[in-house]
């Protein structure tokens, strides 16, 4: 789904402390990733509380968690060894439509592209890379979000968020990806009003618009 979030909150978010390749967790674990086991924390997901431009209740909560799933996005590529990205995407996630695009979006900013389709779509390796993360991340803040990670470069990322549990997640951390290779399934977990992917690219540190780079 969407995020909206002022531009000095999103910036906190991505400065904070880098997030170890290690929080990257097969779905099929039962235990949830403990914080303290890591190098450095998860970033965190706060209480959506006291800032009025990203409204509340189920909004405010939407824009926290989403703004975290970014910044760990960040995290896990500024630690890569790979090289600079210098291509396009090869393909779109997920054949489906554009449910939400980047940009402004209920008081606020959305940080990537909502991608609706069936349940069980196959969802795939937008190019080829790296993956940093694949489970639920987030899991010890009660968020139960399937996600993957997908490192291109040393500076750019794909984020596919919100996947299925019933067919857990394909990508394994460490495994290098293909392009259109199945990663993951459509889902709608975590902080979601029906099965979608939230799709992010992240290019030096933020957050960037995915069409610039999809076909």
């Amino acid at each position: 789904m969407s995020v909206s979030i002022t531009r000095r909150r999103f910036a906190s978010l991505l400065a904070t402390s880098a997030v170890s390749l290690a929080c990257g967790l097969d779905p099929r674990q039962a235990q949830a990733p403990k914080p303290a086991s890591s190098p450095t924390p998860l970033p965190s997901i706060e209480p959506a509380t006291g800032d009025a431009s990203v409204g509340s209740g189920f909004d405010a909560e939407l824009h926290q968690r989403e703004a975290a799933y970014a910044q760990l996005a960040v995290s896990t590529v500024a630690g890569s060894q790979l090289g600079p990205f210098i291509q396009k995407l090869a393909n779109w996630p997920l054949a489906g439509r554009v449910s939400s695009p980047f940009g402004p979006r209920w008081g606020g900013f959305h940080n990537g592209v909502d991608v609706a389709a069936p349940l069980y779509t196959p969802v795939r390796a937008a190019a080829r890379g790296q993956v940093v993360v694949a489970g639920k991340p987030f899991l010890a803040y009660g968020d139960t979000a399937s996600i993957v990670i997908i490192a291109h470069g040393n500076s750019f990322a794909t984020l596919y968020a919100l996947l299925n549990d019933e067919r857990p997640v394909v990508a394994k951390v460490g495994e290098i990806v293909e392009a259109g290779q199945v990663i993951a399934f459509n889902g709608s977990t975590g902080w979601s009003t029906g099965p979608h992917v939230h799709f992010t690219t992240v290019l030096n540190a933020r957050a960037v618009d995915p069409t610039q780079f999809l076909p």
